[in-house]
């Protein structure tokens, strides 16, 4: 990928980049799948631009380190609508999860701590999702559940794809990306649906295009 800078616009992109694992210090040292959105939402130079939800970020960042130099070149498209996705609210957090964690179930298969992780999840979306003041102290606790549970469900999530028994590279590329894909379209307000409650803690969930 070639730079060019013009005044008042910043980093400009001439093309498709050739994304690179890792972290890096300029665009002229390469970037990341999420250091490419920060230039092209002419946001300062990094992994973690404004522009996207930090917990879709995170799931790219893992995305993009894991997948095969073939498979990453896949990414970069993505990287335009991951510009104007925006961050979500407590219920789109909860359902942000909640995707993430049946996608991987359906394309890897449920370990028990999926399961688990997939359970609470959905459990944690009806909570929020409903009006009272319990709900309401776990919509104002967000940003930490986020960072705590929110997060390492959604990385369990992740490494249950990235550690299933796949045939070659890229069936397990084509996975990671749609894992990807998936959360995008939860972030965007669709990818989930939540049917109805099978017992204390469990959900039937339909992923939808």
């Amino acid at each position: 990928m070639r730079i060019r800078r013009t005044p008042g616009s910043g980093v400009l992109p001439d093309g498709l980049p050739v994304l690179a694992a890792g972290v890096h210090l300029a665009p002229e040292d390469g970037v990341c799948l999420m250091e490419y959105v920060s230039v092209l939402a002419g946001e300062p130079f990094g992994d973690s631009p404004r522009c996207t939800d930090g917990a879709l970020a995170g799931l790219a960042r893992l995305v993009n380190d894991e997948v095969s130099d073939e498979g990453r070149r896949l990414l970069a498209p993505l990287a335009a609508d991951l510009t104007i996705l925006g961050r979500t609210d407590a219920v789109g957090s909860a359902r942000l999860v909640l995707t993430v964690t049946a996608q991987a179930r359906v394309a890897a298969g449920p370990s028990r701590k999926l399961l688990r992780a997939e359970r609470r999840a959905g459990l944690r979306l009806q909570q929020v999702d409903r009006p009272g003041v319990r709900s309401r102290l776990m919509r104002v606790s967000t940003p930490l559940h986020m960072r705590g549970a929110g997060r390492h469900r959604m990385v369990a999530a992740f490494d249950t794809v990235a550690g299933a028994p796949w045939g070659d590279r890229v069936q397990r590329d084509a996975a990671l990306l749609d894992l990807l894909q998936v959360a995008m379209s939860s972030v965007r307000g669709s990818g989930i649906r939540v049917l109805e409650q099978t017992r204390p803690g469990g959900v039937v969930v339909q992923l939808t295009p």
